[in-house]
């Protein structure tokens, strides 16, 4: 159970680590990333490519893939004791075989509090691309 007042505090701190998940993810920092995406990672691409902690840090680091831009466009954070849920809606820009692509997406993710910090063990993607 969170705490009185503890709520909007946990909150906030789940959106500051999706924010630093952000960063990490445009700069190509996998330390961080590591620090971010739990040992037990289950993370379902928009296409439905699914990814494990290691294989996602290795697409980050020689994929593909280039993230030009992550823009969450909205967001949402449910806590539930040591466990958050975001759901909201995002747009990635990113270099994929050397074509610009935009992918808009609305996605859910899980959160769980590791001592101070919170840490990502899942991750789904749903493209809202029209068709």
């Amino acid at each position: 159970m969170t705490a009185p007042g503890g709520e909007a505090a946990a909150t906030a701190a789940v959106i500051a680590a999706d924010d630093e998940r952000i960063r990490a993810t445009l700069a190509g920092d996998i330390d961080a990333l590591r620090g971010i995406y739990a040992e037990d990672l289950v993370y379902v691409h928009a296409s439905g490519v699914q990814d494990t902690q290691a294989s996602l840090l290795a697409n980050v680091k020689e994929g593909p893939v280039r993230y030009r831009d992550l823009r969450r466009e909205q967001a949402q954070v449910r806590i539930f004791g040591d466990t958050a849920v975001m759901n909201g809606s995002f747009t990635a820009d990113v270099v994929m075989n050397g074509a610009d692509r935009s992918f808009p997406a609305s996605f859910t993710s899980v959160w769980v509090r590791h001592g101070t910090g919170w840490r990502t063990t899942a991750w789904q993607a749903t493209s809202t691309r029209k068709a």
